[in-house]
């Protein structure tokens, strides 16, 4: 997302400060933008208003997924790794939330499983890939991330 995408967000929410889809849509633009300070205040004002929110979780969760992996990626680890476990931990939270929230929320299971798999969980990982699965079988990436894990432990 451009800057003067989310100025006209930023114009929009200050005539509707409690709208929940223009909330969501500007804390997404700010992730896109890679400004993750300003998309987390702006969920966790969502997560406020609209607390039995699942896509609001689940936005946070990934929010925290994406900063976590970044640092991974990167391998600039904030200070130790203690900080990038807490963003893992914090995103596994949340999409467990969306989940408490939505039994069904096949990407909130299926970014839950892939925290799992990057911890070495891989129980965990491959229960909620097959549940995932269960719901949607048209998943060829998932299909495709349960036998690598199913082919790491043999």
């Amino acid at each position: 997302m451009t800057q003067p995408h989310i100025k006209e967000l930023q114009d929009k929410l200050s005539a509707a400060p409690d709208n929940r889809d223009l909330l969501v849509e500007l804390g997404i633009a700010y992730a896109e933008n890679q400004q993750y300070k300003e998309a987390l205040a702006t969920f966790e004002k969502a997560l406020k208003l609209y607390p039995e929110d699942a896509v609001i979780h689940y936005d946070l969760g990934f929010l925290y997924k994406l900063m976590a992996l970044r640092d991974l990626e990167k391998l600039e680890l904030w200070e130790d790794a203690t900080d990038d476990e807490l963003l893992v931990e914090n995103a596994m939270y949340y999409f467990r939330k969306a989940l408490e929230l939505n039994p069904d929320y096949v990407s909130a299971m299926n970014n839950l499983a892939a925290l799992h798999a990057i911890r070495e969980e891989f129980d965990d990982a491959i229960r909620l890939w097959r549940q995932s699965l269960e719901i949607d079988e048209d998943q060829p990436d998932v299909k495709t991330d349960l036998q690598a894990v199913i082919d790491r432990l043999e």
